[in-house]
């Protein structure tokens, strides 16, 4: 059955995502030299030569977003929607191998979420060749996720 926590944290994350993945309709290579399509999907579309529509874009993400969720399955009872869309963003774009290693992962099952909060900002970096560099966008990224992950829900407006 759909968890609707986690179905909710996705329509939250979206957005975030997409500002910050940018659509691209044809396959490229990131900075990092990462087949990428859609909107930072990386998986068997993204091979040179493909092409997608905006539609099959909004499809791979809700498929990556559903598998970035997947470690956050034990968290859903524990955690807010806006925890868990931050962490579905995180996630998606960081791996959830590296989610499942991280020191913010520790942080949350040991309930320290303000501690947890503060680790999405040492993600600010990416190797390229072989090489960690910090990016901008990266930075403005853990930024925002750090401040969805703190931010309370609001109420719904009728």
């Amino acid at each position: 059955m759909e968890n609707k926590k986690l179905a909710e944290a996705r329509r939250i994350a979206a957005p975030l995502i997409k500002k910050f993945e940018g659509l691209k309709l044809e396959t490229y290579q990131d900075v990092t030299g990462t087949k990428t399509i859609g909107w930072g999907h990386t998986g068997t579309a993204a091979y040179i030569g493909n092409k997608i529509t905006k539609g099959g874009a909004e499809t791979l993400l809700e498929v990556d977003m559903i598998e970035a969720q997947k470690p956050l399955v034990r968290f859903s009872n524990q955690l807010n929607t806006n925890q868990l869309a931050a962490l579905t963003s995180f996630i998606f774009n960081v791996g959830s191998g590296h989610f499942q290693s991280s020191t913010l992962r520790l942080k949350l099952l040991t309930r320290k979420y303000e501690l947890a909060a503060n680790e999405f900002l040492k993600w600010n970096k990416a190797s390229v060749n072989g090489v960690l560099i910090v990016f901008n966008g990266l930075t403005g990224r853990r930024e925002e996720e750090r401040d969805l992950f703190l931010s309370k829900i609001s109420a719904k407006k009728k």
